[in-house]
């Protein structure tokens, strides 16, 4: 199973501007350890976060009841899919308010 471009790119943007990788996708070195090859979208799957996922799955079916729709997130921007998921949530609802569960 392979990933989306859209999937590859947004890992890829992620990870340069975390210093993980450089604009040509060569892995960089952080305090001596090499990452786990696994984590680096040109190397493998990275599973979507379930979390993030489910809650953009139940935000998706209540937005589009709602005159003013809102999508719900547990996770923070910490979380490595969490603005993948926002930006789906724009995407489709461009005036949705996003905020985050309690």
């Amino acid at each position: 199973m392979s990933q989306s471009d859209d999937v590859r790119a947004y890992l890829t943007a992620k990870y340069q501007k975390a210093g993980l990788i450089d604009k040509d996708g060569n892995k960089t070195l952080a305090d001596t350890v090499e990452f786990d090859p696994y984590n680096y979208p040109s190397d493998g799957l990275i599973s979507y976060c379930a979390q993030c996922q489910s809650d953009f799955e139940s935000s998706r079916k209540t937005m589009a009841k709602a005159a003013k729709p809102v999508a719900e997130f547990e996770h923070s921007a910490a979380c490595l899919w969490y603005d993948f998921f926002v930006r789906k949530v724009k995407l489709s609802y461009p005036n949705a308010s996003i905020r985050r569960k309690n």
